[in-house]
């Protein structure tokens, strides 16, 4: 097994953090945590060489009886990890969540995981794969916990007893229907239960009327925006890029120094969720924001991203850190938010609904929204309020007589 005289490990994660680009504060405080956390431990013990088995060690008095870890003691946890990944690999990795891991056992379990490798052979995008996952993992915990184990077990009342209280009725009526038909193309299943699923009413989402805000409200939240600091800089040219190109939170947080020309003053993306390539005008006052923040605000990075994270190390933003940024520069605005959306998307809205409101035809608004066809952007049509209006047919005028039937009282 792979060992290091403690003092030196602790000197290289020192080195390494610092040239990741981590606050002196921050070090400082871990030299102090690795004092008096593992190198106290050691020296208890007369060790002087450290290994992954006696970082374990000394991670298991970090728990309390019941098995609690108390705050001080998630950073001594965090430091053998730092240890550790410095032993084993050269580098530290940055803490992340864990990611949901989804097993899929058994005979069902391999059905379903071939049909979501199928997806990704089909070059389906990561979150609709995602959808699928998920509805399908929660099925066969459903079948499972029901005692469901093997394919032909499956019966209709297996289908409407997992959709009927499933939360997302329309994620799951889709991934289950998609999943059943792969299995009937494959003829693994006799019976795939098709006609059940043309008998469900169709599943539509509640379509609510988009969230928007007007150009005077747009232009407060913009003039609300504090740009003195280095998140100020980079949530501001974010904030442009969703109010005035309509870009979606992940297409903003994908966004690459390749992605502009600066010479035509054009932006380029292929979109996330569609996959579709759009081109934008590179408006000045987005081109100028970029700047500022790339000049005066960016931390300096090999990476090709345009966004980073604000704490080292210095990664690719995420669609996260977008929708975070804008929405709290809109709650922090001083505009009325309530009853509306105040994310990213909150943007798009609005920028169709101008776009609307101009007189633009929709094929051109699909286009700079990216979306596959007008249908998608026929949603907007319901905050285009005026031309609505136009619409609206005049209620005709009822006759007296109506209201004197039967005697004068009306339908007693």
């Amino acid at each position: 097994m792979e060992e290091f005289q403690i003092e030196r490990l602790v000197e290289r994660c020192e080195t390494f953090l610092r040239k990741a680009g981590y606050r002196e504060s921050l070090i400082s405080r871990y030299h102090y945590v690795w004092k008096v956390g593992i190198q106290s431990y050691m020296q208890e013990r007369n060790l002087a060489f450290y290994n992954a088995d006696i970082g374990n060690e000394y991670s298991k008095t970090c728990c309390d009886s019941d098995g609690h870890v108390r705050s001080f003691d998630r950073v001594l946890l965090r430091s053998i990890q730092m240890l550790d990944d410095m032993l084993a690999t050269g580098c530290i990795r940055k803490t992340n969540r864990t990611a949901t891991v989804r097993e899929f056992c058994g005979e069902i379990g391999n059905h379903m995981q071939d049909f979501l490798q199928y997806l990704a052979g089909i070059r389906r995008s990561k979150g609709t794969i995602e959808i699928y996952e998920r509805c399908l993992h929660d099925f066969l915990q459903y079948l499972t916990d029901h005692s469901v184990l093997h394919l032909l077990d499956i019966s209709e009342q297996c289908v409407v007893g997992f959709l009927q209280p499933y939360t997302n009725k329309q994620g799951g009526f889709k991934s289950l229907r998609g999943w059943f038909s792969y299995m009937e193309e494959e003829g693994v299943m006799p019976n795939t239960f098709m006609e059940l699923f043309d008998s469900f009413p169709k599943l539509r989402r509640h379509q609510e009327v988009p969230s928007f805000y007007s150009v005077e409200e747009i232009k407060k939240i913009e003039s609300s925006i504090k740009r003195s600091s280095a998140v100020g800089k980079r949530n501001y040219a974010m904030f442009l890029l969703a109010s005035r190109l309509g870009l979606r939170a992940s297409d903003i947080a994908r966004l690459k120094f390749n992605d502009i020309d600066w010479e035509k003053n054009t932006l380029t993306i292929t979109t996330q969720k569609t996959g579709k390539v759009v081109q934008l005008p590179l408006l000045a006052d987005v081109g100028n924001a970029i700047i500022d923040y790339l000049k005066y605000g960016r931390p300096q990075s090999n990476s090709d991203s345009v966004f980073l994270s604000a704490r080292a190390p210095y990664t690719e933003a995420t669609k996260q850190t977008v929708s975070c940024g804008v929405a709290r520069i809109i709650t922090k605005s001083g505009i009325d938010y309530s009853n509306k959306r105040h994310g990213p998307h909150s943007m798009r809205h609005s920028l169709a609904g101008l776009l609307l409101g101009n007189g633009t035809m929709l094929p051109v608004i699909s286009e700079v929204l990216g979306h596959k066809s007008s249908e998608s952007t026929m949603t907007y049509l319901q905050i285009d309020i005026a031309d609505l209006q136009k619409c609206a047919l005049s209620v005709p005028v009822t006759e007296d007589s109506f209201y004197k039937q039967g005697g004068g009282m009306f339908y007693a």
